[in-house]
């Protein structure tokens, strides 16, 4: 059975459907983002909260006035947000753990829950990144720009695929 070793810790991994990496990703050499709403992670989707600060005496009356207005500003700082900005999912390898994941479902190419939701059942692609590579083509892809001007994808100059041991 053929393996591919990896050095641990100098990946990120990204699930994806066949149609998206050979259809997409691979050919153009774009990795695209995906807007916030569109995430189906359980923890990506939880309500942020922020906490305020402030001083003085406060009667119940102005406590409840000023969580209705925290609240309000909570949901539309969560919508606000969500709608403007957008994500690419990626994993990284997880120190194994004796009472938890161990070789090979902590690495970042072997996460079962991973495949099952984003990979077509199993049966798409998880491509694999070198962190600094890409992390220094997002850093140019950004360039400093503000944030109504940032790319909706990144170009993938100089990717080369995993060779499998047989």
């Amino acid at each position: 059975m053929p393996t591919v070793r990896l050095d641990p810790g100098r990946y990120f991994f990204h699930y994806t459907t066949c149609e998206a990496a050979f259809g997409g990703i691979l050919p153009s050499r774009n990795l695209g983002l995906s807007p916030y709403g569109a995430m189906r992670d359980p923890l990506e989707n939880q309500q942020w909260h922020f906490t305020f600060t402030g001083r003085g005496a406060r009667d119940d009356a102005m406590v409840l006035a000023d969580n209705a207005e925290q609240t309000e500003f909570e949901r539309r700082a969560n919508r606000e947000t969500r709608a403007r900005s957008h994500l690419l999912s990626l994993t990284v390898d997880a120190e194994p753990q004796p009472d938890g994941e161990r070789p090979p479902f902590c690495f970042g190419w072997a996460r079962a829950r991973m495949w099952e939701q984003y990979a077509e059942r199993y049966r798409g692609v998880c491509l694999v990144f070198d962190k600094e590579r890409l992390t220094q083509r997002f850093a140019e892809a950004l360039g400093g720009r503000d944030h109504q001007d940032l790319p909706s994808s990144c170009h993938l100059r100089g990717w080369r695929h995993a060779q499998a041991d047989h």
